[in-house]
This record gives C-alpha cells, sequence and structure tokens, in this order.
C-alpha cells in the first residue's frame, strides 16, 4: 500500500486551514456565512444540486439585512430560493440554517406543490452613475393600446422594461426621452403591482428564461433627489406621494436616484420539484470559518476538471 509523506499530506490539509475564518474564491462574506451568486441559470433541481455539489445548499434570506444583501448582488433579476410548500407544511432545503423562516409573501394559489423565487419590486437609492437597467413610460396612445415596444399598460400609461442595458441614470432619463417617454413614475400601488406582476407572470407562464442578454438584475425609475439633504422627486411632475422603499432605505451614503430591485418572495405551484423547468439565477450559502476537507478537493477537482458550473 502506498503511504504519501508527511509532507505531502501537510502540503494537502493547509489550503483547507488557510480556508477557515473566511470565505474562499468567489464567494461572498455576509455575517458568519459565505455566499456564491451564480452566473448562470438553472432549473430549481439542478440549482439545489449544484449548491449541495459546492458544499453549501441553494439559500433563503434570513432576515431584513441579508434580504437586501442578496437582493443588491444577485446576478439575475429572477432567483430560486431555498424552500417549498408540499400538502401545506414548509419545506426548508436551506440546511445552513433550516429553522429560519422569513420573508414568505403569502401569495395565493392553487395546486400542493409550491416553490419560491424573488423577483424584483421594492426600491433602493443608489449611485446615479452606476449601471442598471430601467423603466420607461409614455402615456397610452389615443389611438388605442400599447404597442410592441412598451408592451405593459396600467391606467393611461405604458411601460418598457429594459433589463437589456446597463446604463446610468442619466443615460437612462436620455434613451427613454429619447423614445418620447421618461423614466417610469411609480406614484400608485397600482402601477407598482402591476410592474411587479409583470415578473411575477414571466415566471408563473414560463416565459422568463434568464439569457447572456440579460444585463441588470436592477432597474432604474424616475425617482430622484439633488442631495442627501434634498426630497426625492419624479422625473415627470407627478408629486411624491407614493413610495415602496426597501427596509432602511433611503439612507444617506448609498446615493442620490432610485432602483427597483430584487427582494420580494413569491410562489408558483405544480405537482413536485421536477415540475419547474423554469431556468432562474441562485444563490448558494455555506459557513464561513468551516474548512473541510471536502471544500478542498471539491475546489481542486473544479480547477483540474472544470467541476460543477455556477
Amino acid at each position: 500500500m502506498m503511504h504519501l509523506p508527511k509532507a505531502a499530506i501537510v502540503a494537502l490539509l493547509l489550503p483547507a486551514v488557510v480556508m477557515g475564518g473566511k470565505c474562499t474564491t468567489g464567494w461572498q462574506t455576509y455575517g458568519s456565512y459565505c455566499f456564491l451568486f451564480s452566473t448562470n441559470t438553472a432549473n430549481w433541481a439542478d440549482a439545489r444540486a449544484r449548491c449541495i455539489a459546492l458544499g453549501g445548499s441553494i439559500t433563503h434570506p434570513a432576515d431584513a439585512g441579508e434580504n437586501r444583501f442578496i437582493g443588491t448582488n444577485v446576478n439575475q433579476p429572477m432567483v430560486w430560493l431555498g424552500a417549498h410548500r408540499s400538502g401545506g407544511v414548509l419545506v426548508n432545503h436551506d440546511t445552513v440554517r433550516p429553522n429560519d423562516f422569513n420573508n414568505d409573501d403569502n401569495a395565493p394559489g392553487t395546486g400542493n406543490y409550491q416553490v419560491y423565487y424573488m423577483f424584483p419590486r421594492r426600491w433602493r437609492n443608489a449611485d446615479c452613475n452606476s449601471q442598471y437597467g430601467y423603466i420607461c413610460e409614455k402615456t397610452l396612445p389615443l389611438t388605442g393600446g400599447c404597442t410592441s415596444d412598451y408592451p405593459l399598460a396600467s391606467g393611461n400609461r405604458c411601460f418598457n422594461i429594459q433589463l437589456n442595458a446597463k446604463v446610468t441614470r442619466a443615460d437612462a432619463l436620455a434613451a427613454c426621452v429619447a423614445g418620447t417617454g421618461t423614466l417610469a413614475t411609480i406614484d400608485t400601488q397600482i402601477v407598482r403591482d402591476a410592474i411587479a406582476d409583470y415578473f411575477h407572470k414571466q415566471v408563473q407562464n414560463a416565459a422568463f428564461d434568464s439569457s447572456s442578454n440579460v444585463q441588470s438584475t436592477q432597474m432604474w425609475i424616475g425617482a430622484s433627489r439633488v442631495s442627501t439633504a434634498a426630497p426625492f422627486t419624479w422625473a415627470s411632475p407627478t408629486p411624491f406621494s407614493f413610495s415602496d422603499w426597501c427596509t432602511r432605505y433611503p439612507d444617506t451614503t448609498s446615493g442620490n436616484c432610485v432602483v427597483m430591485f430584487p427582494n420580494q418572495w413569491s410562489t408558483i405551484y405544480g405537482a413536485d420539484e421536477n415540475f419547474y423547468s423554469e431556468r432562474l439565477g441562485y444563490v448558494c450559502r455555506r459557513r464561513s470559518g468551516v474548512a473541510t476537507l471536502t471544500n478542498f478537493f471539491f475546489s481542486l477537482f473544479q480547477g483540474v476538471f472544470g467541476g460543477v458550473a455556477r
């Protein structure tokens, strides 16, 4: 039987030891956990399997702070979460913290099996020079319905959601104006819900498949302020009487322009987990400061053989 020299054993163990206390390359730290934000998409079952193969589990936000962290760092506008309901019982696949069930929006529906996902809805303030997608609006044409380039209707307005763009807030406004519109004014709950429902329906009807064309997870809307001491106003003359800020926003440090970002939960329904063929983003989580040879050898396997696609 072959025996490895002690020096070789130490050389193998050392990388696992150094990993203790911090997250490995490609994982981001939040609190005492490490998070991996997928750069591609998968159906729900495959997303869960990939996270397990990476030594973690598919995650769900455990509190408002983690919800903001995940929503501002995901690489897809809609991502799978690590929980489902079966027969009215919540089953959590986040094995790192299996007893935390938070931010369930209790969306109604039919079917015995429900899988959770996160989508854009609420607002945060951001640096106006950051690059995101955007939402334009224009008045409903006198001739009737909204045109194909502004397919979403609410009241007397039509909306165009640009997830395939990555531009500053000024460039987003210029693009909307060039199309005879302006950045979206979300001044009522009805308009807010219409835009949120757009994302709901894309997933519910299996119409949304995140692809390389999706450049942005967050979208500029028409609200901004001239300084941290000034109030927020809309790009249109509409009074700023309605808002849908995420918890702890707006703040004085993040910026003076406003984006919608993924932070709201919803559910889809089917017979079992194999029913969900939609390809969304996903987030894996594992504990930081816990180094195992499993993680080390898996990293080695990834480096040599390509490993599991993220």
